[in-house]
């Protein structure tokens, strides 16, 4: 059951609007009517915004940050401590991490100085290392681990997404571009930062789920994790169903939704293994050859 808090906790991050817009009521005398908005490489302005375009662009981006995150924490992730305190320090750390560049955006277009490297640098860090830690922590046990019997593999399946492996990689190497153009040390710092998040994700999207099946269990691997075990006599039955992976999961991946899991990159079809922890569902690139190769274990409920 999921604790109140948790969404509580989520819903705090609202707050950052009212906070941005505190400081522009009482700045709202001082603001120009162009506010510098992009910076060069060297830190000199080459862009800049009309007062009110500025202004109703930036409320409108802590608006939808803050309501992604709230849809987000409907669906529940791994629950452990750690991964409770990595999807915290991701949410506050991004939203810390825009809020503060808004506001430093603010008071630079009304004092001048420079633009302050550590929010950056701060809020990216905690965003980066929340967003690996939620990736790899696949959270407590669901089922009981299968008997050491040394059983052999009686087959195994893999389920990629060329395009999603192709976005991931093209980004990845503009990212690399972009960091090796940048001469602002500040820059090139978060630019590092985001750079490692992406090809870690880029890497383990390519190497894709990699589902081993024995006689006694099924291991779910997702690049080089191990995320589940399933042993055979917690299977009550496999079948084929229809699923929408934005809809009941919000999203692509590892996937949490109440006691369910998925594991699924593409496609709206996957295997559903029904156990008495939740379902597991397991996306495949070829459905039916997944369930006879499943169907293979030794299932007392079969």
């Amino acid at each position: 059951m999921r604790r109140p808090w948790d969404q509580w906790r989520t819903y705090l991050l609202w707050l950052s609007i009212p906070v941005y817009l505190a400081v522009l009521v009482r700045n709202w005398a001082s603001i120009p009517d162009r506010l510098a908005v992009h910076f060069s490489a060297s830190g000199a302005v080459n862009g800049t915004l009309p007062r009110d375009g500025f202004i109703a662009s930036s409320t409108l981006l802590l608006v939808v940050e803050a309501l992604i995150f709230s849809v987000a924490a409907r669906k529940r992730g791994p629950d452990t401590r750690i991964s409770r305190i990595a999807r915290y320090a991701f949410r506050y750390g991004f939203t810390g991490f825009i809020t503060a560049i808004l506001i430093r955006l603010v008071r630079y277009n009304l004092h001048g100085g420079a633009i302050s490297s550590v929010a950056v640098v701060v809020g990216l860090t905690c965003a980066a290392l929340g967003v690996v830690v939620a990736f790899t922590i696949p959270g407590k046990p669901r089922v009981l681990k299968p008997p050491a019997d040394g059983s052999d593999i009686v087959g195994e399946s893999t389920h990629r997404s060329t395009l999603q492996s192709t976005i991931l990689c093209s980004i990845v190497v503009v990212f690399a571009a972009m960091w090796i153009a940048l001469a602002f040390m500040p820059f090139r710092i978060v630019m590092g930062c985001v750079l490692l998040v992406m090809g870690y994700l880029a890497t383990i999207t390519t190497l894709g789920f990699r589902y081993l099946v024995s006689p006694t269990a099924l291991q779910i691997n997702w690049g080089f994790r191990r995320m589940e075990v399933v042993p055979a006599s917690a299977i009550d039955s496999v079948t084929i169903e229809p699923i929408h992976p934005a809809r009941d999961f919000g999203g692509w991946g590892a996937r949490w939704s109440g006691e369910d899991r998925a594991y699924i990159l593409k496609g709206k079809t996957a295997v559903k293994i029904a156990t008495p922890c939740g379902n597991i569902f397991l996306g495949s690139n070829s459905p039916e050859d997944l369930l006879k190769l499943v169907r293979r274990m030794n299932i007392a409920h079969a």
